[in-house]
């Protein structure tokens, strides 16, 4: 996994842990963590850069939502909170390799 990759998901980590921790808290505040959220995806948030979606979703309903970057490099289509990927092919790749970790960890 890409460096940028990495700090893409460890970023998304951390703002899904800031805005689930506020919500449950009822924390007012949500403002400003959209901002630290905001600032943890600026590297991500440019028209040259390949870019990521964020939701976090809180009894059924989205507490936060953006898109971060470029879906298309070629086309220059930024990333929108609404723009649908479609990782059906592509998570194979991911997918086919955890199952056999999974079933080792299964048995012991």
């Amino acid at each position: 996994m890409s460096v940028l990759c990495r700090s893409a998901v460890a970023a998304a980590i951390l703002a899904t842990t800031l805005l689930s921790a506020a919500s449950a808290h009822g924390d007012d505040s949500l403002p400003s963590l959209d901002r630290k959220v905001d600032r943890l995806f600026a590297a991500y948030d440019k028209p040259d850069s390949p870019g990521c979606a964020l939701g976090v979703v809180r009894d059924g309903n989205f507490v936060y939502k953006r898109g971060y970057g470029t879906a298309s490099l070629e086309l220059g289509v930024p990333i929108a909170s609404e723009s649908v990927f479609y990782m059906g092919s592509i998570s194979k790749q991911f997918t086919a390799p955890s199952l056999p970790t999974l079933a080792l960890f299964s048995v012991t």
